[in-house]
């Protein structure tokens, strides 16, 4: 196991502070590093040659995430409690399905295949004590389809290189959840615990895949990024300044740049950011855009 370099934090002075930055993609359309900030309901865009982050779009609900469309104009969005389709050239919004949920639920993360169909998670109750109230969600066809239960805070639903199995984690817990995937479906029955950092205090976050098959994982309150194997043992931890690590993504024209999102620590009086991990030697494989 090697404990790799880390990078550097970029920040800048013309933007609000981040608080909760999550759901990091490279969009090749803009080519650039574009994520949300759940609490701050903003849709966000990062040069990572000139470190420049400006402001896309401010919702009025909690964005949880956001893929491309087809068009090259539009995205598909994921807001608090419904979908919607947000036309960034005519500032449209178009609301596709939506889901009845208790004020402190919410979307979180998401995984978009394309041709297929968007996977995500709704958070369990969030108020004085977490319910295991939320699940994971599939959405196609303008309709949401609620796939498994018994979530508390559902993160980074990945689907693995070999398309066999998709991988959902629920922070909470600590745990990382495996399901088999088959023709466009996972099978409940088969969900298996592959990794459990609930003893480390550590909470896995979001994913990303390399050209390998290797996954990332976010590890929230740890502070690092682990690598697994195509067959998930754990090969590395990446360590970083930052706590609350939230997402991690490849880019870049040859998708060699390796991001990470953290958010805010106030009790180290650190704001969030984005901070570039050094020493992966990876490359990393193309997200999915939606078909309008």
């Amino acid at each position: 196991m090697v404990e790799s370099a880390t990078g550097f934090m970029t920040r800048t002075k013309t933007v609000p502070s981040l608080v909760l930055p999550e759901g990091l993609l490279w969009n090749a359309q803009t080519k650039s590093f574009e994520f949300v900030d759940i609490q701050a309901c903003r849709f966000l865009r990062y040069d990572h040659l000139t470190g420049t982050i400006s402001i896309v779009k401010t919702f009025k609900k909690n964005i949880s995430w956001f893929f491309p469309c087809s068009d090259k104009v539009s995205y598909i969005i994921g807001l608090k409690d419904q979908i919607i389709i947000w036309n960034s050239k005519t500032d449209t919004q178009e609301v596709k399905s939506h889901l009845n949920l208790k004020p402190s639920q919410r979307f979180n993360d998401a995984l978009c295949i394309e041709g297929e169909k968007i996977w995500f998670g709704v958070t369990g109750t969030l108020d004085n004590d977490h319910n295991n109230d939320g699940g994971l969600f599939s959405y196609s066809a303008e309709n949401i389809k609620l796939e498994d239960e018994n979530y508390l805070i559902p993160n980074g639903p990945l689907l693995t290189l070999n398309g066999k199995h998709l991988l959902h984690s629920d922070s909470l817990r600590g745990q990382v959840f495996c399901y088999e995937y088959e023709n466009r479906k996972i099978n409940p029955i088969s969900k298996r615990v592959v990794l459990d950092v609930s003893k480390s205090r550590g909470e896995p976050d979001g994913m990303c895949l390399d050209s390998d098959g290797n996954i990332y994982i976010a590890i929230w309150g740890l502070g690092e990024i682990w690598r697994l194997s195509p067959s998930l043992i754990l090969l590395d931890k990446f360590p970083t300044p930052y706590r609350y690590v939230t997402n991690v993504a490849f880019g870049g024209n040859d998708l060699d740049h390796l991001l990470v999102t953290y958010a805010e620590d106030k009790s180290r009086n650190i704001e969030g950011g984005i901070h570039s991990l050094l020493g992966h030697n990876s490359f990393g494989v193309h997200s999915g855009v939606w078909i309008l």
